[in-house]
């Protein structure tokens, strides 16, 4: 009985920490609601030594009223600061976003902003996930990319 209460114990505060850590992050994200893009500043992802390959932080458009409601995307641009924890040599290989629409994920070439082979069909109110990708994950160190995201729509 008392191992099971340890649980309960344990998957609250686990739950409660992580509704924190994400209304933290939240809080910093900008976003600002152009005649034709949106402008989405203060996302910061952290891709830490030794896990997977990327990292990823999702943004959620859906009810931003702000935005018209049919709008459709034309472009997205990814740009922003990365930086390394010890300022060490990292190679990172793409930074991308993935519609939960269409469950497609986009991607940038490697020193570029623009995102490739968009769908023109996708709108702009829905929830997107923001990534990079680290080319050496073994040898990498931590990883912070301060996203400055833009989506243009007609």
């Amino acid at each position: 009985m008392k191992n099971k209460q340890l649980r309960k114990i344990i998957s609250v505060v686990i739950t409660l920490s992580i509704v924190f850590m994400f209304s933290l992050s939240a809080y910093a994200m900008n976003i600002d609601v152009q005649s034709r893009y949106v402008h989405i500043t203060g996302v910061e992802l952290v891709y830490r030594a030794g896990s997977p390959y990327y990292a990823t932080k999702i943004i959620d458009l859906t009810n931003n009223s702000r935005i018209p409601q049919n709008a459709k995307v034309t472009r997205i641009e990814l740009s922003g600061n990365m930086r390394s924890d010890n300022n060490s040599n990292f190679s990172v290989i793409e930074k991308g976003i993935r519609s939960y629409d269409n469950g497609k994920s986009y991607f940038t070439q490697q020193i570029f902003d623009n995102v490739r082979n968009l769908d023109s069909n996708m709108n702009v109110r829905q929830k997107w996930d923001i990534l990079f990708a680290v080319g050496n994950p073994m040898r990498a160190n931590n990883i912070t990319w301060t996203a400055d995201i833009t989506i243009y729509y007609e």
